[in-house]
């Protein structure tokens, strides 16, 4: 299973004709949709739920960057890790909002009424034309004013958020997958976002060593488990010498997990074996 959420978010440009700092605000909808085949045969995607997501980012000038974190993620629908296999099987649209006076709350509420509009209305169509229909709904919604004093200006058009088939196997397999940078202009102002995949639980085991590698009849084989703040690390030997790792992320701060450092040799060489390793008598082998 994995999760979908806001990774970044800065202000390239701040608005030109304001007095004092921006304040935005990010709106992200999601639609999941039944497969679009059924034993082979193309059918139509109904949807299965479907929510709106609030980011509020508070003063932000230019170079201003939001506070780095996980921010809540939009998928699975409710904030809950789903598999999302077929990236073809959900719709991510998000919008940019200033704040001058509306009620973002509010705002959200107006999205998400135009939202399941749309998608009831739509049911018919092909993937394409669901998500051409909720941009422009959701583009209509944005502008609807939720205060007296000023009206809350929308930074550009809603614009689709989308990972390949690719990427989703990626980010099953363990690794933060981020999305291209996504650019939204309005009013002299632009702001930039980029959004992550990543697998929630245990990874499927990695092997981490090159196949010409093995522990020399004998050794002892361990069991290391760590954690380093969210993340938790797991290192085995196999019966067969060779050490793999698998790892678990929180909900924590950490931007990505890994590359992995290359073996690093450290014991004396010992040519009585063929890779020349071995652990002395009476020593342990675990993680760290």
């Amino acid at each position: 299973m994995i999760k979908i959420h806001l990774s970044s978010f800065r202000c390239d440009e701040e608005t030109d004709d304001e007095i004092g700092a921006d304040e935005p605000y990010a709106l992200i909808s999601t639609v999941a949709l039944s497969p679009a085949t059924v034993a082979g045969v193309a059918v139509p995607q109904t949807p299965l739920a479907l929510d709106v997501t609030r980011h509020v980012f508070g003063e932000m000038v230019t170079g201003g960057r939001a506070e780095w974190g996980d921010f809540p993620a939009f998928w699975g629908v409710g904030n809950v890790p789903a598999v999302l296999g077929d990236p073809n099987d959900a719709i991510f649209i998000a919008g940019v909002v200033e704040n001058d006076d509306g009620d973002p709350q509010v705002l959200r509420q107006v999205v998400k009424v135009a939202v399941t509009a749309s998608v009831a209305t739509t049911v018919a169509l092909a993937r394409s034309a669901k998500v051409n229909t909720l941009i422009s709904d959701i583009g209509s919604a944005l502008h609807i004013p939720t205060g007296v004093a000023n009206l809350d200006a929308v930074r550009g058009p809603p614009q689709e958020v989308r990972f390949t088939s690719a990427e989703l196997q990626r980010a099953e397999d363990g690794e933060r997958v981020t999305s291209a940078p996504m650019a939204f202009h309005g009013d002299g102002a632009t702001y930039t976002a980029e959004f992550q995949a990543v697998h929630v639980g245990w990874c499927p085991f990695k092997r981490v060593a090159g196949l010409g590698f093995s522990a020399p009849f004998g050794a002892p084989s361990a069991l290391g488990m760590t954690r380093n703040g969210s993340v938790g690390l797991c290192a085995v030997v196999d019966s067969d010498g060779v050490p793999h790792l698998t790892w678990e992320e929180g909900d924590g701060t950490f931007a990505r997990v890994g590359p992995w450092h290359a073996f690093e040799r450290v014991a004396p060489y010992d040519a009585r074996y063929p890779d020349g390793f071995t652990v002395p008598p009476g020593r342990k082998s675990y993680d760290g």
